[in-house]
């Protein structure tokens, strides 16, 4: 299965990456679709579980927000508790953190 990102979301990606900024995703879908989602839109293909960053221990957290290229498999209860985690630990690592809706 897969949720097709809108047709002009790589090229935005790439922009993004042109001008030196780190894209990361949060989705609900299940990691192997985030994993192809990503591929499509030119992000890498390192996406781990929300389960995953939930579970890890503080400082191993901050390394695996950092260099994932995304997170996958977010359950609705846990997105706010989950962007407010994302952000503190961005804020931290002087990152800006946006969060998008349905449809990238």
């Amino acid at each position: 299965m897969l949720d097709p990102p809108r047709e002009d979301t790589a090229a935005t990606i790439n922009s993004l990456h042109h001008a030196n900024i780190s894209v990361k995703m949060i989705t609900g879908d299940h990691v192997n679709v985030g994993k192809e989602t990503a591929r499509l839109i030119g992000l890498g293909t390192d996406i781990r579980s929300g389960e995953e960053v939930r579970n890890a221990p503080s400082q191993a957290k901050r390394q695996m927000i950092w260099e994932a290229d995304g997170f996958a498999s977010v359950l609705p209860r846990c997105v706010k508790k989950f962007e407010h985690g994302q952000y503190c630990v961005c804020a931290r690592l002087r990152v800006c953190a946006c969060v998008f809706g349905d449809r990238i």
